[in-house]
């Protein structure tokens, strides 16, 4: 895994640090429907993804697809996704995973602070 550097700035500016790349592992995909366009759909709705680990010639070892992505930090981050399956398959709930994300606000669920710091929950 390597690490993203961006090189030190006295004033960094106001929009510095707004988004991160971050692996993802999606999971719960029905099966009929585990394909890159699926995993596209997904990964996008997150955010931008950059890189799709998985090769649908070669058998899947793990219960979930790795995907990085670009994670907007303004916003919040969810463990599942609402996928609307085509020609009236239904709806299904996909599992997502954010690898190496150890603090979050479990208020708002974004990235920026913890819950005792919430500034949602302290303006309510």
């Amino acid at each position: 895994m390597g690490q993203s550097f961006d090189r030190w700035v006295e004033c960094p500016p106001s929009n510095f640090l707004q988004t991160a790349p971050v692996w993802l592992r999606i999971s719960n995909i029905p099966v009929n429907y585990f394909t890159i366009k699926t995993i596209d759909a997904v990964a996008g709705a997150i955010g931008y993804w950059k890189e799709i680990e998985w090769d649908p010639e070669k058998p899947l070892l793990q219960n979930y697809v790795r995907v990085q992505v670009v994670l907007d930090l303004n916003l919040p981050v969810r463990e599942k996704k609402s996928l609307t399956l085509p020609k009236g398959g239904g709806t299904a709930m996909i599992d997502v995973e954010y690898e190496r994300i150890r603090k979050k606000c479990f208020y708002c669920f974004r990235l920026s602070h913890e819950k005792q710091a919430c500034p949602v929950l302290k303006g309510t």
